[in-house]
């Protein structure tokens, strides 16, 4: 008797193993009708300076290339060490790429040589986003305040209230971007 209950239970659990094995053999991949998810990681979108001067008017362009929408930014930038002899004019947002900024900030400190920079394309929802492209999208118009050559060092900064140098996409997220340090030697 007790011989025969325990073939009946090997027996049992064979049916079911085997059971188990059948089914696992029948199952389809599930991902395999599933479109693959493809991120292209292009170049990082980056921003840098381009200087010329006249005189004693110096213009730095800040040219941007940017791989896909950009809905906002701030960029906080110190051009000196708040002694060089170098004073904010104006800043102006280019026409054909920032044009389309719904809101723009522009606020400079002679003090601490610091810019605080930032742009929203779009706050009503009817505006489109700054395009994907390579550009310039501002220009900042520096005096020179001396006579002898001197070196110009822009760079990013964080500012007071963690304002900090930052891209951000349309669905408010963070947008890597890469900031190239500018130089120029005046004359």
């Amino acid at each position: 008797m007790r011989f025969r209950s325990l073939v009946t239970a090997v027996l049992f659990l064979t049916l079911i193993a085997a059971a188990a094995l059948a089914q696992k053999g029948e199952q389809t991949n599930l991902n395999q009708n599933q479109p693959t998810l493809k991120i292209s990681h292009a170049k990082t979108d980056t921003l840098w300076v381009e200087f010329k001067q006249s005189g004693k008017q110096l213009v730095a362009d800040l040219m941007l290339f940017n791989d896909q929408a950009i809905a906002g930014g701030q960029i906080p930038l110190r051009f000196g060490n708040g002694k060089a002899p170098l004073v904010v004019d104006s800043v102006v947002y280019d026409s054909k790429r920032a044009g389309k900024f719904d809101v723009t900030n522009i606020g400079a400190d002679t003090a601490s040589q610091t810019l605080r920079l930032g742009f929203i394309a779009d706050i009503s929802g009817r505006r489109p986003p700054l395009e994907a492209g390579r550009g310039k999208i501002m220009t900042i118009y520096f005096t020179l305040k001396a006579d002898k050559p001197q070196e110009v060092v822009v760079d990013t900064v964080t500012l007071a209230g963690g304002y900090s140098f930052l891209f951000a996409d349309q669905a408010a997220q963070t947008i890597p971007v890469a900031f190239k340090t500018g130089k120029f030697k005046t004359k």
